[in-house]
């Protein structure tokens, strides 16, 4: 039975599976990730949001990418819970990282945060091993560098503004 071709396909004038044994192919498998050493590690702060655990329990999930050493570019998460009994930790712990308001918790903390964590191995009765993020310690505030494609933070008030708008007014003015 012939494989029917999307319309994308046909527009295109290929099938989009053509390739995939060149690709396949031509693919290195990377062996898996196994967790860091206990240690201490520099990371900067990539992400945090907040998630709920499979048992119901909120929280906020801090996303670090290792900047230094022999593991840079590896990421490890820090759960920070928000129950009865952890939530004063976790404001505590979550101010550090720039989260102050309730508000704060519902986007990514500040960009450039470097911090010193210090991180254990656990291994489960199964023999699985994972790593936890038992302390953070703020280094520094790195300035991220600016965004090449990011507009100007403020423009003169005179400065005029070239929209679709205003280039197709201009030149129905000029034909009239």
């Amino acid at each position: 039975m012939d494989e029917r071709k999307s319309f994308r396909d046909i527009l295109n004038g290929q099938n989009q599976h053509d390739d995939i044994d060149a690709i396949w192919d031509s693919a290195e498998a990377t062996p898996d990730y196994a967790p860091l050493p206990k240690g201490e590690y520099v990371a900067r702060v990539e992400h945090g949001g907040i998630h709920v655990a499979r048992s119901g329990t909120k929280g906020y999930k801090v996303t670090f990418v290792v900047v230094e050493g022999e593991h840079a570019g590896r990421k490890l998460w820090r759960d920070h819970w928000l129950t009865r009994g952890t939530k004063d930790r976790t404001k505590g712990e979550l101010n550090k990282l720039g989260i102050i308001t309730a508000a704060h918790l519902r986007r990514s903390p500040p960009k450039g945060i470097i911090c010193r964590l210090r991180v254990v191995l656990h291994r489960t009765d199964d023999g699985a091993e994972f790593n936890e993020v038992k302390s953070c310690e703020v280094l520094r505030i790195e300035t991220p560098a600016p965004d090449p494609f990011a507009p100007p933070a403020e423009l003169p008030a005179d400065t005029p503004v070239e929209t679709p708008d205003s280039a197709q007014g201009d030149a129905q003015e000029g034909e009239a």
